[in-house]
Formats: C-alpha cells, sequence, structure tokens
C-alpha cells in the first residue's frame, strides 16, 4: 500500500546548475546587494538576511539570463530583447 511512497521521482529544474552570474549594491546604499543567479535574484536589505525572486515573477525564466540594474529605488531593470527594459522592484522586506 505505501509502495508508491519509495518510487523514485524526477526533480524538475530549469535545465542547469545553481550559479551566480552578477551582484550590484543598490546606488547609495551599500548594505543593499542584488546577487543575480542562473534560478532568479537574491535579494538583501541589509547584506545579512537574503529574500528569493524567482525568475517567474520578475519576467523571465529558462537558460535567459537578462541584462540588469538596480536603481536607486531598490527596483531591479532588466534588459529583455524584443521586450525593451521592464522594471520589477522587490517586495519590501519581512
Amino acid at each position: 500500500m505505501m509502495a508508491w511512497a519509495l518510487a523514485p521521482v524526477l526533480a524538475q529544474a530549469n535545465g542547469r546548475p545553481p550559479a551566480s552570474n552578477g551582484v550590484q549594491f543598490r546606488p547609495g546604499d551599500a548594505a543593499a546587494l542584488y546577487a543575480a543567479t542562473t534560478f532568479g535574484f537574491l535579494v538583501s536589505p541589509d547584506g545579512c538576511r537574503f529574500y528569493w525572486l524567482c525568475e517567474d515573477n520578475l519576467g523571465f525564466g529558462g537558460e535567459f539570463d537578462p541584462a540588469h540594474a538596480v536603481t536607486s529605488s531598490g527596483a531591479i531593470r532588466l534588459i529583455m530583447p524584443r521586450r525593451g527594459a521592464r522594471r520589477r522592484s522587490p517586495p519590501p522586506p519581512a
């Protein structure tokens, strides 16, 4: 009856191992850190606590890594081919 719980399951991911592909600081705030990764952004308002913004939430995904910049307000500006610039603001830290 519990045999189904022991069956192997294939994990799904975006097709590549996790990696960082850029780190930026918020202009005017040396403690606010934005790390671009292959699975979205890791954002830290203070350099100690981090929260994750997934690719889908930012409007891209798969194996595409858009060029990006962080504004002085903390918004992440993404440069998307054929779509131009897009601005996404991370949620306020909890």
